[in-house]
């Protein structure tokens, strides 16, 4: 068991804001298995060490 703490920082966007990218990581998120806990500063992700890679790589990937 692992514990991993994820912090996604989308830059060149034109907009300070980052609702849209902490959307994408949480829809991506809600989709696997892993237990995970949103927090004002980034994830945290609990699970088996080769899944919570696999997520880190499909989150920095998939959000928008």
């Amino acid at each position: 068991m692992a514990i991993a703490f994820l912090t996604i920082t989308p830059l060149g966007t034109g907009t300070p804001s980052v609702s849209r990218f902490v959307a994408g990581v949480e829809r991506i998120l809600r989709e696997t298995p892993v237990r995970h806990q949103l927090t004002a500063m980034g994830t945290i992700i609990e699970g088996d060490l080769d899944e919570i890679l696999a997520l880190a790589h499909a989150v920095a990937a998939g959000s928008p």
